[in-house]
């Protein structure tokens, strides 16, 4: 995961990387709002791996980094998500997330104008990308 803060026009860009670790859960749910994908990929370790790109933009660079300051990324009770400012005014943000999960977890993903990506789970499995493309490989289990 890397930041590319080249965007479209003359809007400002701002991105870092944001990393957490949480406790295993049975069942993640990962909604990557507006503007964000999601790749999960599932792997042997017992603990789950946040990674998440968190972008702003705005008319200036110091707007930009307000925007993407103010956006929190939310690990907790099975859930990942992000919560951030109201987008106006040429002000906008977005979180894509990558995420490393044991392979038994059983997931729900879901996304709006950003793609998901799944690889290595074994567990019950439901995608729903709007106006983004989805990617599934060596799965096992229900996938919806």
């Amino acid at each position: 995961m890397t930041c590319d803060k080249s965007g479209s026009g003359s809007q400002a860009r701002y991105c870092e990387i944001r990393e957490q670790s949480a406790a295993a859960v049975g069942v993640l749910n990962v909604d990557a709002g507006r503007n964000g994908g999601a790749t999960v990929k599932g792997w042997s370790r017992n603990e789950i791996l946040v990674r998440a790109r968190v972008e702003g933009w705005a008319d200036s660079d110091a707007d930009a980094r307000v925007m993407g300051s103010q956006v929190y990324v939310d690990t907790s009770g099975g859930h990942v998500q992000a919560h951030g400012p109201e987008s106006a005014d040429n002000k906008g943000w977005s979180v894509s997330f990558e995420i490393f999960v044991p392979q038994a977890t059983s997931l729900t993903v879901k996304t709006v104008n950003g793609g998901i990506n799944v690889s290595d789970i074994r567990g019950s499995l439901r995608v729903d990308a709007t106006n983004g493309g989805t990617n599934l490989k060596r799965l096992a289990g229900d996938v919806t």
